[in-house]
This record gives structure tokens, C-alpha cells and sequence, in this order.
């Protein structure tokens, strides 16, 4: 039969039994139980016996390696739990604190972990927190919420002068940019205590080689490691379910990768400007994301499993190495055919073979998808009478290009001089431009995505019948030193402008206006569409109210910017992908979008002339996070 443990009960009634006696004697209350108290002291007592005995373990321990091996570093020390690290750890050592620290107590054993070389105490409790801070054991050090490690300056001590970082285990998500733009960082260790790595958490470090993610990790954010490039190789834990976008993007220098078993998509632009050179979907994969590979210029073969269903849009972006693609005979969705990759069915074309001179859409197809063909050596390319439907943006990025055929009984589209128009001229689809003039026609009222391109242009004359000019329409033309805008044009976004010219609206025009020969305004002057990349310095009007989607996007030439005081709103991407080194926005700003500055990679100086979080959303996407934004009121 069980008996009953009474010895818990026994130690209270002793207790208490102490405490009425003291009281019977004349001992106050307070002297007894305050903070000051006599019980107090004597836990504070027993407390600080029992962690200055681990600071000592701790203190022999570093001498004795010290001894054992001279190049040992004490401010490589990090252990927590499970785990143990220092420059001249042997790998087959799986010991964690306590081959340290001594048999810690389970009362602490979650607690406490050293980090760099310094002994920490996570705690909550007052008592336990001044023991320690008596003791010379520290306590919460760095700057985190809710168990997110913070970007925050206070945090970049994890790393100093060191080019190694462990994560705390008392860390539960890394914060966005926490360890963006490290210059110094080349090895990262991430425990199975942390559950996500949120966006930008690493990118942008150039000297990264080593990459940890123990498992337990959960959650991989966007552009999580972007850039880093010189990582040649990392795994995902089989923990990991969710990987936001971009994640490896630009690691340029990585040949190997394992993802996680327990994942079923590849977000957008995921391997894209990375190294690899073959890749086998794995099986369990039913999605692929938008620009995967894009820009991988080292990829020669990919092999799809039976699994994968969906596939996004320019997914072998300008990857002219590529030379095979190989399609699981199971697969249910696609097929391989003649250098084109399909549906199934053989309605829709996904991309092809870049190395082809000629290609031939099958009769039958339906669609083919927008940035198919980017960067494809193809003169010609035949198009069938079964396509429903051509943006434009299906012949993006064919600078060889000298037809495009279609049937003369085609009852949507038409030829003229190899350039492709809608049936009643009024659009144009794509421009074959021969030599360094193109002169669109009169009648065109709208040019479509990626309608014109060509390299070394000395002139571009646009219709006075042009009224639309979609996204990326003109930006693909280079050598043009100002493009002049007609009369009735509506107002368009940054993206439509060739990326090296000026820009000069008609004063006809009733929609919008020309500033500087480098901005496109609204004609009140109230919103500002577009700004010409080509330009660095910009002195944007008092007028601006709005900054409009995608104004400054990808414009490598701006570094500084000042904002004047009467703009209320910056809309999404406004400032992407530029390099926009530092900006100032005045206190009249009430609207930021989310990813007003993302993957503003130089981006280190945000100042907001309004109090703290007068503005929602911050750092909005921006690489470096927190570190960047500065309130100045």
C-alpha cells in the first residue's frame, strides 16, 4: 500500500511554527517576512549559494580549458540545457550546461545559459534578480519582448567582435532584421528552442558561411538569408513547417540544400541568384512558387515529383544554363515536351528551354504564362489560334526576337513588320524593333506589358493617339536619354520608365505633369507616380501628398531622401529594392504600407518626426528593422 509523503506538509508546520514563536517574543511581522526579513535573507542566502557555486564551476571550467588548449576562447562559451559550444569543443562532446556548470538544480536548469562567456539568469523574480546581480551573474540582458530577440543595437553585443553567434535558448522567435547587415558575422547557431527566424533575421551578411538551425525550429520568414554569399550549404530540420519568400535569395555561393520533409510549398523566388546546380523536388512538394529559380545561373537540371500540382509564374527567369527538365511519369499536372514544359493536358505552357531558336506554341494551348521565355535565344516564336488571351508580358525579356507568327485567320491578333498587335491595332503587344529608332504607330491607344524592348536606343516616339501605358511597358529600352510623354496619357507607375532616361510630359496633358525632367506628378501636384531611376537627387514639391505604389522602386542611384512636410501617405513598395540610404519623413505622414522599404538593403537611417509608433506598422520591411527607425519627437 502507498503511504502518503508528509514531508512537505512537516517543513510548513515548521515554518510556521518558527514565525509564531518569533511573534510571541516580541519579533515584528515585517521583521520576520519583509524584504528585509529574516526568512528573506536567509532564501537570498541560499540562493546565492547555490548560483555562485555554478559561477565558480564555470570560472574553473575556463581555466581548465584554458590549460588543456591555449587556443580556446572563453567568449566562445554558450551552453544552455541540451546544448554546449566553444572553438575547440570536440564534436562527439554532446554534454550541454552541466558539463559546465555542475548538476544544476531543476529549478534553474531552464533558466540559466551562458552566452559568450557570461553566465545569464532568466527570471522574472525579484529576489532571484538581485541575488544575482550581487553575485556578478546577469540577468535579461538583451532586448526582448515576449520572447522575441529585438533589432536592436543592444542585441548586436550577441555578436561583438566575435564572428560567431548563439542564439539564447530562452530566445522564442529572432525578430525581423535582428541580425541584418552584420559585417563581421560568419557562423550562426540556432536552437530547437527558438520557433521562428522572422524576415530578414540574417540577410544581407556577406561573410556568413555557417548556417545551425537545430530542430524544434518551426517558422522561416522572408528573405530570412538573403544575400549571405558566401553560405555554400544549409539544412532546414525536418520542425520546419512554413518558409516565407526569398528566403535563400542571392546566396550565391550555395551548392546544397535540405528542406524540410514537412513543408509542401517553395515560396516565390526561394533559390533564386543562388548557386545550385541540380535540384530534385521532393516528394511532398505540391507547390512551387513564382521565380524559384530565377537568375540561377549555375542550374543545369530539374527533376519535378509526382507530387507537385501548381508551378508560379517566370520560374526559370533568364537560367540559360538550363538544359533539362525532367517530369516524374506519375505526375498528373505536367509534361516535358519539345523543350517546353506544360500541363498535362497541353493547354497552358509554363517556360522552355532558353537555348532554342525557334518556338512553337502546340496547337491546343490556351495560355502561356507571363515570363516564360526571359532571356531566351529564340528569333522566332509561333504562336497558335488556340491562345485566348496575350498580355505581353508571355514575350518579356526575348531580346532576340525578329517574329512573332501568328495566322492570317487569327481572329485576335495580328502581325505587322514581326510585331504583334490586337486585331484592330489599337494595342500593342510587342514592339520588334529593328535598329536604334521605334516609332509606334498612330492608333495605338494602349502598350501593354513589356511591349517595348531593345538595347541601344537613340529614339522612341510614342503616338499622340496613346492614352494607356501598363507596368514595365518602356522599361526594358536602354540608351534613350529622355522619353517624351503625349498629350493624353493617363497617369502611370515608375516601372513603365526605360530605367537609364529622363522623362518629359506634353504641357497638353490634363492628367498628369513632368517635375525636373525626373518626376511624373498628378497635374495638382498632389500625387507623385513615378520617378525616374536614372536619377539620384530628387527635390519632390511641396504640392506631394502621396507618394504614390512603386514610385522609387528599384532606383539605384538615390541615396538620401527628405520628404516635404505636407505628404500624408507612402504607398506599398514605394521605395523597393533602391538603394535609399537614409530617408526623413515629416510629421505629417500618417500612412506608411507595410513594404514601403523592402529589401532596401543599405537602408540604416529612418527618422520620423512624430513621437514613437505615431505611425503603424514599423520598420516597415525594412532589412535592418528596429535598428534603422528613429523617432524624433
Amino acid at each position: 500500500m502507498k503511504t502518503k509523503d508528509t514531508r512537505g506538509i512537516t517543513l510548513v508546520a515548521l515554518v510556521i511554527t518558527i514565525v509564531v514563536l518569533l511573534i510571541l517574543v516580541g519579533i515584528s511581522i515585517n521583521l520576520v517576512l519583509g524584504d528585509n526579513g529574516i526568512i528573506t535573507k536567509a532564501q537570498e542566502a541560499r540562493i546565492a549559494q547555490e548560483l555562485s557555486s555554478y559561477k565558480e564551476n564555470m570560472e574553473i571550467f575556463i581555466t581548465t580549458q584554458q590549460i588543456q588548449d591555449n587556443k580556446f576562447d572563453s567568449s566562445s562559451l554558450t551552453a544552455y540545457k541540451s546544448k554546449l559550444y566553444y572553438n575547440t569543443k570536440n564534436e562527439d562532446n554532446k554534454k550541454g550546461i552541466e558539463a559546465v556548470l555542475g548538476n544544476v538544480n531543476k529549478k534553474y536548469i531552464e533558466k540559466i545559459e551562458i552566452v559568450n562567456g557570461k553566465i545569464y539568469l532568466n527570471t522574472t523574480n525579484k529576489t532571484e534578480q538581485r541575488v544575482a546581480s550581487s553575485i556578478g551573474i546577469r540577468v535579461n540582458s538583451w532586448d526582448v519582448v515576449d520572447g522575441t530577440l529585438l533589432s536592436s543595437n543592444k542585441n548586436l553585443e550577441l555578436v561583438e567582435d566575435k564572428d560567431t553567434v548563439v542564439i539564447p535558448p530562452s530566445i522564442k522567435k529572432i525578430g525581423a532584421g535582428a541580425f541584418s547587415g552584420v559585417t563581421n558575422l560568419k557562423k550562426v547557431i540556432i536552437p530547437g528552442t527558438v520557433e521562428q527566424i522572422d524576415s530578414d533575421a540574417f540577410s544581407n551578411n556577406s561573410l556568413l558561411e555557417e548556417v545551425v538551425i537545430e530542430d524544434g525550429v518551426k517558422r522561416i520568414g522572408a528573405y530570412a538569408f538573403k544575400n549571405c554569399t558566401k553560405l555554400r550549404s544549409i539544412d532546414f530540420p525536418n520542425s520546419v513547417t512554413e518558409m516565407g519568400e526569398a528566403v535563400l535569395q542571392g546566396c550565391t555561393a550555395l551548392k546544397s540544400v535540405k528542406l524540410s520533409k514537412n513543408i509542401d510549398k517553395i515560396s516565390d523566388y526561394f533559390f533564386s541568384y543562388t548557386g545550385i546546380e541540380q535540384i530534385t523536388i521532393p516528394e511532398g512538394i505540391t507547390s512551387i512558387g513564382g521565380y524559384t529559380f530565377e537568375g540561377c545561373d549555375m542550374l543545369k537540371k530539374v527533376t519535378f515529383s509526382a507530387s507537385v500540382k501548381e508551378i508560379g509564374y517566370g520560374m526559370f527567369w533568364n537560367v540559360k544554363s538550363l538544359t533539362e527538365i525532367e517530369v516524374n511519369e506519375a505526375n498528373n499536372n505536367f509534361k516535358f515536351e519539345n523543350g517546353l514544359l506544360m500541363s498535362k493536358d497541353g493547354t497552358t505552357v509554363y517556360c522552355g528551354i532558353l537555348s532554342l531558336e525557334e518556338i512553337t506554341i502546340p496547337d491546343g494551348v490556351k495560355e502561356i504564362r507571363v515570363n516564360a521565355f526571359v532571356g531566351s535565344s529564340a528569333k522566332y516564336i509561333n504562336v497558335p489560334n488556340s491562345i485566348s488571351y496575350i498580355s505581353g508580358g508571355e514575350f518579356y525579356g526575348m531580346y532576340m526576337l525578329k517574329e512573332i507568327r501568328v495566322s492570317e485567320n487569327n481572329e485576335k491578333y495580328k502581325t505587322v513588320n514581326g510585331s504583334l498587335y490586337t486585331k484592330d491595332g489599337e494595342e500593342l503587344i510587342r514592339y520588334i524593333a529593328n535598329g536604334n529608332t521605334i516609332i509606334i504607330p498612330e492608333g495605338v491607344k494602349v502598350i501593354r506589358t513589356g511591349a517595348v524592348q531593345g538595347k541601344k536606343i537613340r529614339k522612341l516616339k510614342l503616338p499622340s493617339t496613346l492614352i494607356e501605358l501598363k507596368a514595365m511597358s518602356l522599361n526594358s529600352v536602354t540608351g534613350l536619354d529622355t522619353v517624351y510623354i503625349p498629350e493624353n496619357v493617363e497617369a502611370f507607375e515608375s516601372t513603365v520608365l526605360p530605367n537609364d532616361a529622363k522623362v518629359v510630359v506634353s504641357e497638353s496633358n490634363k492628367n498628369i505633369k513632368s517635375v525636373d525632367d525626373s518626376m511624373v506628378l498628378s497635374k495638382d501636384g498632389k500625387i507623385l507616380y513615378a520617378a525616374c531611376s536614372s536619377v539620384g537627387e530628387f527635390n519632390i514639391p511641396n504640392t506631394v501628398e502621396i507618394i504614390d505604389t512603386q514610385c522609387f522602386v528599384r532606383n539605384y542611384n538615390i541615396k538620401d531622401l527628405v520628404l516635404p512636410e505636407n505628404v500624408k501617405e507612402i504607398r506599398s513598395a514605394a521605395f523597393g529594392y533602391s538603394t535609399l540610404c537614409s530617408i526623413e519623413i515629416p510629421n505629417s505622414t500618417n500612412t506608411i504600407a507595410g513594404n514601403v522599404f523592402t529589401n532596401c538593403a543599405q537602408l540604416t537611417s529612418i527618422k520620423i518626426n512624430k513621437e514613437k509608433s505615431g505611425i503603424s506598422g514599423s520598420p516597415w520591411s525594412c532589412p535592418l528593422g528596429e535598428r534603422a527607425v528613429e523617432w524624433l519627437k
